[in-house]
């Protein structure tokens, strides 16, 4: 009876492993194949960025690596997450961006809404115009 409680235990570090890897790896899918529904976990949420599932995805693959031993792939996993991490706490902090959310993938959606560079241009034109006319 004992052990089946260790043992229910020590599965959970596991699950959430598995968990942050799948939800990381299926937005990560999502983004390389333009699927909208893959990298918003709910159609009433905000879509995830690339940088925020490749941090899902090495989080879990770190857990993983550190609950069976593997003190290597563990570090340079947890090295990356810090980095991520650190830098994007430096963005919020100076209120400065560094590009680290496009440094992988140009970001072609933001606040769920597919953007183009066109599209872009085309909103900033107007906006100029808008701006540039008296009240």
């Amino acid at each position: 009876m004992q052990m089946t409680r260790v043992v229910r235990w020590l599965s959970l570090p596991y699950g959430a492993s598995a968990l942050s890897l799948c939800l990381g790896l299926t937005v990560l899918v999502g983004w390389h194949t333009h699927n909208l529904a893959l990298f918003r976990v709910h159609p009433s949420f905000v879509a995830m960025s690339y940088i925020t599932a490749l941090g899902f995805f090495l989080c879990g693959a770190t857990l993983f690596f550190v609950l069976r031993g593997l003190s290597r792939p563990a570090l340079v996993g947890g090295a990356c997450v810090l980095a991520i991490g650190s830098l994007t706490l430096c963005e919020y902090l100076f209120g400065r961006d560094l590009g680290i959310d496009e440094l992988f993938m140009k970001a072609y959606v933001r606040a769920g809404i597919v953007h183009s560079d066109r599209a872009d241009q085309r909103v900033r034109r107007v906006s100029a115009v808008r701006e540039g006319l008296p009240a």
